[in-house]
């Protein structure tokens, strides 16, 4: 997938979006215009996700008819050759080895998207026969292909939360003060340790984290808990728009992220200490910061965790084969890996409806999403038995590690 974006000041800020280009580099001319109606609300991530999906379906049906074939048909309302290229979509989906979500969801997207463009056509044909002509392909495309679905293979794909042993070797590896910390410089050491903290114990995704202003912190003190309690709220500040520079802007992903998440007094003591003297005094709001004095970026998390997993050892890498069909760490590995512990945890004092609906509270999931459901098996593996969060948490090394002055 190929994006382009307008940078000047003259153009709205619909334009400066990123839009899907074709391989000589013009745009996909109906999923600009998808874009700007439909998902145009959505966040930086999700839209990105959803026009891979799109143009998914836009290679395909070049490979199959050539350059510009689908929107040649599209604006053409040329409702039997849509309806042609549909099924063809459909059969080389279905007869993939592999079928996941993403393989579904690449179907349903690309369904949507036509049905929405077909709509958007007939609602602005005047001629009162063609209208009910261009009703009528809405309904025919609803009911022979909006119904169909990609069925998914039966094996289950792998939770991807991270044995007991491999976090270890992440906190071992990731100590600020670890002689066999890959990164050389502080404030690196202080963005991977912290970023890792805010992924695997509050399960915020990377554009929560990158968006956390400087005095994300909060602090009250709880009379029926009799000591100080500490959050953050995940939101987006609207006065900080202007002010953030960075090409891929992170984002809220949806109305039910907007949250507030509950943190321990170590990770409050730690992101305190990192805002006075790792920090340093950037012209910008936001927390993390690099060593250029920018907001940190999602190429930058991912630069981390390249580095991170180049360092991780042969047993470890092992491990995460053996267990998940891979050899790398994710930041939402980690996020995931909060969800079984956390389930696990509740488990033990709630039952199972109430402790899902907390995790929809905690981690930013509408109330109606079934998320949570994907952990419940989790918590009954024996590599996942034990709930070790509490044991890094009262560590007091932790605390050690905590700098008077730099």
């Amino acid at each position: 997938m190929a994006y382009k974006r307008f940078e000047s000041e003259r153009f709205s800020d619909i334009l400066k979006k990123p839009i899907l280009t074709d391989s000589v580099g013009l745009p996909r001319y109906w999923v600009v215009v998808w874009s700007s109606f439909a998902i145009h609300n959505l966040a930086h991530s999700s839209e990105t996700k959803t026009l891979r999906y799109i143009d998914a379906f836009y290679v395909f049906s070049e490979e199959l008819c050539g350059l510009g074939y689908l929107d040649k048909i599209l604006a053409n309302l040329d409702i039997s050759k849509i309806g042609e290229l549909l099924e063809a979509y459909f059969i080389s989906l279905q007869n993939l080895d592999e079928i996941n979500s993403s393989i579904s969801n690449k179907w349903d997207y690309c369904v949507a998207f036509v049905q929405d463009i077909v709509k958007y056509l007939s609602g602005n044909i005047i001629d009162e026969y063609n209208n009910k002509q261009g009703l009528s392909h809405i309904n025919y495309l609803y009911e022979k292909y909006g119904q169909l679905k990609i069925q998914e293979s039966k094996i289950p794909e792998p939770l991807r939360s991270l044995p007991s042993s491999v976090v270890k070797e992440l906190y071992n590896l990731l100590d600020v003060d670890s002689d066999i910390n890959p990164f050389k410089r502080p404030i690196s050491r202080w963005n991977t340790f912290i970023i890792f903290r805010f992924a695997l114990h509050c399960g915020l995704r990377r554009g929560e984290m990158l968006l956390l202003p400087v005095n994300a912190v909060k602090s009250e003190f709880d009379n029926n808990l009799g000591k100080i309690r500490y959050w953050i709220n995940v939101t987006k500040i609207d006065e900080y728009a202007d002010l953030d520079k960075r090409h891929n802007k992170p984002g809220i992903k949806t109305s039910s992220s907007y949250r507030s998440v509950p943190i321990s007094e170590i990770t409050a003591i730690l992101i305190q200490s990192y805002v006075e003297n790792i920090r340093g005094k950037p012209n910008h709001p936001f927390l993390l910061n690099t060593q250029k004095n920018t907001p940190l970026s999602h190429e930058a998390i991912s630069y981390y965790f390249d580095i991170i997993n180049y360092m991780l050892p042969f047993e470890v890498k092992l491990t995460l084969s053996n267990g998940l069909r891979k050899e790398t760490v994710d930041p939402h590995d980690l996020r995931h890996t909060c969800a079984v512990v956390m389930l696990n945890r509740l488990l033990e004092k709630h039952s199972m409806d109430e402790s899902l609906q907390q995790m929809r509270a905690f981690f930013g999931w509408s109330r109606e999403s079934d998320m949570p459901l994907k952990y419940a098996r989790a918590v009954f593996e024996d590599r996942l038995a034990s709930v070790w969060m509490d044991i890094f948490d009262d560590h007091i090394e932790l605390i050690r590690k905590i700098p008077e002055g730099i």
